[in-house]
């Protein structure tokens, strides 16, 4: 394991640490990021309404990381496979979506997402034939727009 893995790991066990929460930490990287898999019981409470908490808590980590090694590394939290079964929703969001847009020949609109949800949506529509999507408002009302192409 490396040095960045190392610090990854021992900073994610000691946010866990001061949120009181106890779980089972993994690291692993790829080409561009990191990810840190987080299990155990009750740790509902982490992942928060629509995941809000587990974003806030993946960039205390970010932030936390940057300031011990120096330099901006992408890590993406997942616990319980909250993030994985997300994405799947994601996807059956963005196809039922693409297919109203067709279907009626008008833009669809989704609820506000977080970032990195948004961008789960845009490439699924990107693999899709007939439509297009655009993210639309500002900070928490940003949105994805699905319309045909």
């Amino acid at each position: 394991m490396d040095t960045e893995q190392k610090t990854i790991e021992k900073l994610t066990k000691g946010l866990l640490k001061k949120m009181e929460l106890e779980g089972a930490v993994s690291v692993s990287d790829s080409e561009d990021q990191f990810f840190v898999e987080i299990t155990g019981k009750d740790l509902g409470i982490l992942i928060g309404y629509h995941g809000e908490t587990l974003n806030a808590f993946q960039l205390i980590l970010n932030m936390s990381v940057y300031r011990k090694l120096g330099k901006w590394i992408r890590i993406l939290v997942d616990v319980g496979d909250y993030r994985k079964e997300r994405g799947v929703a994601l996807r059956k969001i963005a196809e039922s979506a693409a297919q109203k847009a067709r279907f009626l020949q008008k833009n669809v609109e989704l609820n506000p997402m977080a970032p990195y949800e948004r961008m789960l949506i845009h490439t699924a529509v990107s693999e899709m034939e007939g439509v297009k999507s655009e993210s639309v408002g500002d900070s928490r009302n940003r949105r994805v727009v699905i319309s045909p192409a």
